[in-house]
């Protein structure tokens, strides 16, 4: 058995720790542990909001060039990392090995057809003749699993 993942939470650009408050088992081997999940009685998740609402403002004037360059490299990086990451995928889901990694690859390749596409905040010309559309971010996101 591989060791099981202790994971943290990522809050404002650092590492918080939390005590593990259940295991994420393999479900096609429920004797393995694929990672101890740390509990968040609200206070955690409340401070990711805060960082992220801080954050914004800064975000959401980040130039398209910037924000291209960094969901290319977040693609790339996931391309690099595909064989480990979908391992870890297979084992978390209970899919079989070439699912995890066609999974994977295929979310680093989002990332980079994303990164091609770099509309957001781009003023982009309309059909009508006077008009444009500015393109820009909106808010901010959270994303929780388990």
């Amino acid at each position: 058995m591989i060791e099981p993942r202790a994971l943290s939470h990522y809050v404002g650009g650092q590492w918080v720790a939390a005590a593990p408050s259940f295991d994420s088992l393999n479900p096609s081997d429920t004797r393995d542990i694929v990672a101890r999940v740390p509990a968040d009685d609200g206070e955690i998740m409340g401070a990711a909001v805060r960082a992220a609402r801080g954050a914004f403002p800064e975000w959401a004037d980040t130039t398209p060039e910037v924000r291209s360059d960094l969901l290319d490299r977040i693609g790339s990086t996931i391309l690099a990392r595909k064989e480990e990451l979908g391992r870890l995928l297979s084992r978390e889901e209970g899919k079989t090995l070439p699912e995890g990694i066609g999974e994977v690859a295929r979310a680093g390749r989002i990332y980079k057809f994303f990164a091609e596409k770099r509309c957001v905040g781009a003023a982009r010309p309309s059909i009508r003749r006077v008009r444009a559309s500015k393109w820009r971010p909106i808010a901010s996101q959270s994303a929780c699993s388990g």
